[in-house]
């Protein structure tokens, strides 16, 4: 009896082999392979993301003191009376909320938060306040380099 437990257990390992064999010269191994592969690939992405979004919500990379926003609005209010004298609470919110907040981009449940671009940005003051669309490369310098803490 011993003898044959011993070699039923020597076939199924043999069977285990050549079924292995078999199978990894089959087609669908790869297929297995290519969809475990884009699968490892899809979760390294979205760690990705969830690290990204958990760094930024720990340090910021765009950040200001509240007292610099109040420096902010005066040099604005200074650059551009026309838009920023009349601006209430609720504006300046809205404002810096588009310059220091973040939009969510992708798909899914699992959504990359990101600044929003320069470009994105002055595409929305220029669609918003008109004045913006006249404005040359220095002035967006100057724009920024208010805005962003350089001037």
């Amino acid at each position: 009896m011993r003898v044959f437990k011993s070699l039923i257990a020597i076939a199924i390992v043999i069977s285990l082999v050549v079924l292995a064999v078999k199978f990894k010269h089959s087609s669908l191994y790869g297929t297995v392979s290519q969809n475990l592969s884009n699968f490892v690939e899809f979760l390294k992405v979205k760690f990705n993301i969830i690290k990204y979004n958990i760094s930024e919500d720990i340090s910021p990379s765009r950040r200001t003191s509240p007292f610099s926003f109040i420096k902010k609005q005066e040099q604005l209010k200074l650059f551009l009376p026309d838009i920023f004298e009349n601006f209430t609470f609720q504006d300046w919110k809205k404002f810096w909320s588009i310059i220091y907040g973040r939009k969510e981009v992708g798909e899914g449940l699992i959504k990359q938060k990101v600044y929003r671009s320069k470009e994105e940005i002055e595409d929305y003051l220029i669609y918003n306040y008109p004045i913006f669309s006249r404005f040359q490369k220095q002035h967006w310098d100057y724009f920024w380099s208010i805005v962003l803490g350089n001037g």
